[in-house]
């Protein structure tokens, strides 16, 4: 698997510490003991529930559980999966062989200024394959597509009334197929960049944010300079095991190239070789400090057109980020310095720093405080005017199942400027989030 997981302890041999670890944890499991050679005693299953959830759970603290599901990218809990598939096993299991269908259901009420009005809020649908071909070993992929759940509803409601039809609003989210291995993991297609997987530290806001760290630039998804969901990337994941055990969790290091994407607002000129990476040091008790770059080339003889917008050389970005978590909580922080990467909102590229800081907090059974901001500040030059990004979030989250079903409200304070001096507007927005999909797996428990 590309991104790295919080439990990728077995990329090496085991350590001393590692095997201790793992008997400590055996031995804490409720209603297990060791027997007298030393192997761990098969816990219970639960009928109707795959066992590779079962694991996890069992494996994972409920709040790494939970920040695991409420990341974007959803390739992370899929590595933990595999991960601990590969571990020795508290349960004894087959081979993991999985499939999921699934849909995210997303629906938003925006209010600002003179105008409000009923949104899709990034509604998607895909579906999911892991199959271990050999032991330890495993092929996987994703198909996800995003589409504008009101315009279907409104094609349905009002038919031949709706200017857009629900067909043209679907678009490709994720698209991959990758091995994951003992030794490490390579993949290729449209996916989260390694640049994302520090990111996702504070991008986790619902309908704003993002807007400082990079991952997003030029109105785009990030695909074509690859900080965000990378156009046809090929990525490969290492995990080493050279840090102190009792403390540290392996040294994670994510590697990607692209080629030949287009340079949005450009004129049709193309980015050379574009290369990304990240590495990430993590402390047993998940506590990240992480470290991305990307640099997408640009051809010296289209500098001089590619001027006329802003651009001066290749794109770069630069991210340093932290984050950490308890029961209740969450907090993240990103600081960013990027070159020829980011747009004003005429289309003019500019250099600057950014910094976003996300943080949740439980009040009670359910319910969460959300809070945090963006700040993007451009270099001084004539083709950015007073642009800039700035603007705290406040908001709260009712959940039914996490942060996969829930209802929320978020209030956006935005001081941000446009090139020509305009202010941003302030924003309301309540929404629902709605997730459900089926799954079928080697490891479904059948009592008969």
């Amino acid at each position: 698997m590309v991104m790295g997981s919080a439990a990728s302890n077995r990329r090496s041999q085991p350590t001393i510490a590692g095997c201790a670890t793992a008997l400590l944890l055996i031995a804490s499991l409720p209603g297990n003991a060791c027997a007298q050679d030393g192997e761990p005693e098969a816990v219970p299953l639960e009928a109707g529930k795959p066992v590779a959830d079962q694991v996890l759970e069992r494996q994972l603290d409920d709040q790494e559980v939970r920040e695991l599901e409420a990341s974007e990218d959803p390739e992370q809990l899929e590595d933990e999966k595999r991960e601990i598939q590969r571990q020795d096993k508290v349960i004894p299991t087959p081979p993991l062989r999985e499939l999921e269908a699934y849909a995210s259901a997303r629906l938003r009420y925006r209010a600002q200024s003179d105008t409000a009005r009923w949104e899709d809020g990034g509604s998607r649908a895909g579906g999911k394959l892991n199959w271990e071909v050999i032991d330890g070993t495993f092929f996987h992929g994703r198909a996800e597509f995003g589409f504008n759940l009101q315009t279907g509803f409104e094609n349905l409601t009002s038919p031949g009334e709706v200017t857009d039809d629900f067909e043209d609003t679907v678009f490709k989210r994720l698209l991959y197929l990758g091995m994951d291995t003992p030794y490490g993991a390579a993949l290729f297609g449209k996916n989260w960049s390694p640049y994302y997987t520090v990111a996702e530290y504070t991008d986790r806001f619902v309908d704003t944010g993002g807007s400082a760290s990079g991952a997003y630039n030029a109105g785009t998804d990030g695909g074509p300079t690859g900080t965000g969901r990378a156009d046809e990337a090929l990525q490969t994941h290492f995990s080493i095991n050279f840090l102190p055990g009792r403390v540290f969790k392996p040294f994670r290091l994510d590697l990607q190239v692209q080629n030949h994407n287009v340079i949005p607002f450009g004129g049709g000129a193309r980015y050379g070789v574009a290369l990304g990476m990240s590495a990430e040091i993590a402390t047993v008790n998940d506590f990240r400090f992480g470290v991305a770059y990307n640099r997408a080339t640009i051809d010296p003889e289209d500098l001089p057109e590619l001027g006329a917008i802003g651009i001066t050389g290749d794109a770069e970005a630069l991210l340093l980020g932290t984050r950490a978590f308890g029961e209740l909580w969450y907090a993240g922080i990103n600081l960013s310095y990027l070159k020829n990467h980011m747009t004003t909102d005429e289309g003019n590229y500019f250099d600057g720093w950014g910094a976003e800081v996300y943080g949740h907090y439980q009040l009670r059974d359910r319910v969460w405080l959300i809070t945090g901001g963006n700040m993007l500040n451009p270099e001084d030059s004539p083709l950015t005017g007073d642009y800039r990004v700035l603007y705290g979030v406040i908001g709260v989250r009712y959940t039914f199942d996490g942060f996969h079903r829930m209802v929320y409200a978020n209030y956006k304070l935005d001081d941000s400027r446009n090139a020509d001096g305009s202010r941003g507007a302030n924003v309301l927005t309540v929404g629902l989030r709605w997730e459900f999909g089926r799954h079928w797996s080697q490891h479904q428990f059948d009592p008969d």
